[in-house]
């Protein structure tokens, strides 16, 4: 595979040349390289990874008609160093969110105690939720995650007062735009 820059010629093209030569039009980069072999029929496996291709390139196109979402795909995609909207969109779409650690150092069951979840961030999340549980799994409370601007983090302030935390469970679910979600729960 050769990159082509600052060559007249070449610069957006795309499209194969003969049956020996491809070029691709990345940003504002040329690539040319040899046809891709395709040897037999697809292996299921190939056949559901086209399926869930499509439902990616589905879902950029979708998305990326709302301007402020595009502008944010925009710059993940100048923070990757590479590709474009469209392209941070369908790697998006591949690529569930990631829950790093649930921090709760500072939760004794109190009202107003806060939960800090640190996640990585690599896409926008569209929903991040808390919830606690007792070890029966009775729902005691639960509630959005919101994210603090000065420390990065997403937090949960309680809302209940829990004065035996013993077997208790918190959750966190979080979902992106494109639908991936994620879940991790910490034993109290």
């Amino acid at each position: 595979m050769a990159y082509v820059k600052n060559n007249p010629i070449t610069k957006g093209l795309s499209g194969t040349f003969g049956k020996s030569i491809v070029f691709r039009s990345v940003g504002d980069r040329t690539i040319v390289s040899i046809p891709p072999k395709r040897d037999g029929e697809t292996s299921p496996a190939q056949t559901a990874h086209r399926s869930k291709f499509l439902e990616a390139v589905s879902f950029a196109r979708g998305i990326l008609t709302d301007p402020a979402i595009k502008a944010t795909y925009q710059l993940i995609a100048k923070d990757y160093g590479s590709g474009n909207a469209y392209s941070m969109a369908v790697k998006d779409y591949f690529n569930a969110p990631i829950i790093d650690t649930i921090k709760v150092d500072g939760y004794s069951g109190q009202i107003g105690e806060v939960i800090s979840i640190a996640l990585a961030e690599r896409f926008p999340i569209a929903s991040a939720e808390l919830t606690i549980k007792d070890g029966t799994a009775t729902l005691l409370e639960s509630g959005e995650l919101i994210k603090n601007a000065s420390t990065g983090f997403w937090e949960y302030a309680a809302t209940t007062s829990i004065t035996d935390l013993t077997n208790h469970v918190i959750e966190v679910n979080v979902t992106d735009l494109a639908g991936n979600t994620a879940t991790k729960t910490v034993n109290l």
